[in-house]
């Protein structure tokens, strides 16, 4: 028997480093994706109850949207 051969490196891929990397990544990216959603369905139900926030929802899409079409004026 040989006992010259000896793997005490441990061998990785670069190639299945980058994708458990970019798989990181996309779990991460998609659990603030749906956290912030939940945060809305939250909002969303409160607002629906709560005329005042309604209220205050609408005033702050208003006013983005008046921000928005004053970018584009020539």
């Amino acid at each position: 028997m040989t006992n010259f051969v000896q793997a005490n490196d441990p061998v990785v891929h670069q190639g299945v480093q980058r994708m458990a990397q970019l798989l990181r990544r996309g779990v991460r990216s998609w659990r603030l994706a749906h956290q912030r959603a939940v945060e809305d369905e939250r909002t969303r139900n409160a607002a629906l109850h709560d005329a005042r926030i309604m209220a205050d929802l609408s005033r702050a899409m208003n006013g983005i949207a008046v921000d928005d079409t004053r970018r584009y004026r020539f």
